[in-house]
């Protein structure tokens, strides 16, 4: 947590205090992981990763794969005008996420960060008046980077992100 004039390095809505999330780094041997859960609703939930270190390069990799397919009829059918369909609802997300470094040297180091997400949300929409039975769509991607330089320096006195 960063609190005071040191926050104003983030931008002027950062006057209160920011608070610095360090997302997991490669490092060691190469390690792969993952999951694959199913449910109720139709719901699927996959991921895997994948991170390590060769010298003085590191990555981690990481694939988020949601999908809920719910014929579920979320407007109750008696508040549904006549002559309108109900349909279910349904949501999918992919996310790709990496980390990738490398230590030039002992006490520097370059990090980028990069993550995508890209939504798809079928959902029963309400209007003004009470429900309506119609199909609504919605579809979003997402695209976040981030570069950093980091130097250590006067024997580990000043850390320099």
């Amino acid at each position: 947590m960063v609190r005071g004039p040191q926050s104003g390095l983030y931008g002027a809505d950062a006057i209160g205090g920011v608070i610095n999330i360090i997302t997991k780094k490669g490092r060691g041997r190469h390690n792969l992981a993952g999951s694959l859960e199913g449910g109720s609703f139709g719901n699927l939930n996959q991921n895997a990763r994948i991170s390590g270190s060769l010298e003085r390069f590191k990555l981690l990799f990481g694939f988020l794969l949601i999908i809920t397919r719910s014929n579920i009829q979320v407007t109750p059918p008696d508040l549904i005008p006549a002559g309108r369909l109900v349909q279910g609802d349904s949501y999918d997300n992919k996310t790709f996420s990496g980390r990738f470094g490398a230590d030039l040297t002992d006490n520097f180091d370059l990090w980028l960060a990069i993550r995508y997400i890209g939504t798809s949300l079928n959902f029963t929409g309400d209007d003004f008046l009470g429900p309506e039975a119609l199909k609504s769509n919605e579809r979003d991607q997402q695209l976040f980077t981030r570069g950093t330089a980091h130097l250590v320096s006067l024997d580990r006195f000043v850390d320099q992100l």
